[in-house]
């Protein structure tokens, strides 16, 4: 995971909060944030805080103030954009380590939904302005994250269908150990998404993606674990699926 803390004035107030457990969603859409042991303010950052949001809430919407940037810490965010009056598209998904909110206008233009529970840390703007290591830290996430996605359209022009899915459900989030009882199977579960979204996502039709996904669980790469998570049985053909180039250069060697 990118290391955002440490770029942070550790004079930050830092507080923890569980959206979860007892509390209500505010009307701004955010869980709340319940305080916990306030340290001094610093000179140089803003407050940071970290809260734990429901699976399918709302982090920030398209066209609000965007006054803040999200680290996942644990769990997956999905990113939409609205596409026309009735559908969005999906332009990105984000695991731990990963930054959503990062945007040069004064709005958000996307909207940030969380596919799990999720544990999420806010930094205001203002920190960000105000801190040079922090600005660097983002910067270098940035990069390499259009790194990966001009790499990503390159392969997708020279891919099946099945190879584009098998690719993304590698690129899913985690799922975390308590919910996928990994630990005890030995078995990798990513976070599941919806197929509607796959399809967003990889820019093929929905009937598409379903029969990849069947041609994926017949080879025996994958099984769905209900809605919530997808395990990997085969991880070796899955990623050969993935990176079909690779595996070409290494036949031919």
């Amino acid at each position: 995971m990118m290391r955002i803390e440490n770029a942070l004035e550790p004079t930050a107030d830092m507080r923890v909060g569980d959206g979860l457990d007892g509390f209500h969603e505010r009307a701004s859409g955010q869980m709340p944030i319940v305080p916990g042991p306030r340290r001094p303010r610093g000179p140089i950052t803003g407050p940071t805080s970290t809260a734990i949001y429901a699976r399918r809430h709302a982090v920030f919407d398209e066209h609000q103030p965007a006054d803040a940037i999200y680290q996942v810490i644990t769990g997956g965010i999905i990113v939409t954009r609205s596409a026309n009056g009735t559908q969005r598209k999906v332009v990105e998904i984000v695991g731990p380590g990963g930054l959503v909110g990062v945007v040069s206008g004064t709005h958000y233009g996307c909207r940030a939904e969380t596919i799990t529970r999720s544990l999420l840390r806010r930094i205001t703007r203002r920190t960000v302005e105000r801190s040079a290591p922090l600005q660097r830290v983002l910067s270098q996430a940035l990069t390499q994250k259009l790194e990966k996605l001009h790499e990503e359209t390159s392969l997708r022009t020279r891919m099946s269908a099945t190879e584009c899915v098998a690719a993304m459900i590698l690129s899913l989030p985690r799922a975390e150990p308590e919910r996928a009882n990994s630990e005890a199977d030995g078995i990798d579960h990513r976070l599941a998404v919806a197929q509607s979204e796959m399809a967003s996502y990889l820019g093929l039709a929905i009937e598409t993606v379903c029969r990849a996904m069947k041609n994926l669980k017949r080879m025996g790469c994958i099984q769905t674990a209900g809605r919530d998570t997808i395990a990997i049985l085969d991880d070796a053909s899955l990623a050969r699926l993935a990176a079909p180039d690779r595996a070409a250069s290494a036949a031919v060697d």
